[in-house]
């Protein structure tokens, strides 16, 4: 599943199914041909997706624009993306009934979604503190729990991540994490300063 590249909020959820990979009927040119048959649309590359969509091998088809389409190794189907299939692989990625809360369409990161593949659906179930995403580029799913949450909040105003959400200019976080460090260096040696200052002041005086 989603392996980070960087420290985030989402974290990978295990893959119980075995892929049978002898049970696919769908070369990567057949896959090609199916795509092209229903969206005559160019193709840039395909990367066969070790995990699984709703327990099936898949190949990811990208196109010249950037944009990617699933097709079902065993059947041939050109997967459709929605919320509903977003529901259908969080399901069964984590084995559960529950009643949807919500379902939504991410094109940019959020406070609570910072770090990680865009476009994603943000998925939530009643009575489930976690969300989860799904990757609208290759369906790949991860978590994102109230623990992780928390400590990708905590971490990201170090490094002042919250910013990226009203501004895209990194020279603006960047000047704001110096100005910070220097204030937080000149507190912390003023702070020394004030703390020693009754003992300098009486070797002044005993002097």
């Amino acid at each position: 599943m989603v392996i980070p590249p960087r420290f985030y909020s989402s974290i990978s959820i295990d893959q119980p199914d075995f892929l049978d990979f002898h049970t696919a009927n769908v070369s990567p040119a057949q896959a090609i041909a199916i795509l092209e048959k229903n969206l005559n649309r160019t193709v840039n590359s395909v990367n066969l997706q070790t995990a699984s969509v709703l327990g099936d091998p898949v190949f990811v088809i990208y196109l010249d624009d950037g944009s990617s389409y699933m097709v079902n190794v065993v059947s041939g189907e050109l997967i459709r993306k929605s919320s509903e299939l977003a529901e259908n692989i969080t399901r069964s990625g984590i084995k559960t009934e529950a009643p949807v809360k919500e379902i939504q369409y991410l094109e940019s990161h959020d406070l609570l979604y910072p770090f990680g593949k865009l476009p994603v659906y943000r998925v939530a179930f009643e009575n489930d503190s976690s969300m989860y995403y799904v990757s609208v580029m290759d369906g790949s799913l991860s978590q994102s729990t109230q623990i992780t949450r928390i400590v990708t909040a905590i971490t990201s105003f170090h490094t002042f991540e919250p910013i990226k959400q009203f501004t895209q200019r990194d020279t603006t976080r960047k000047g704001l994490l110096i100005l910070t460090s220097i204030v937080g260096i000149a507190a912390a040696l003023t702070g020394y300063y004030i703390a020693l200052l009754p003992s300098i002041k009486r070797r002044t005086q005993s002097g």
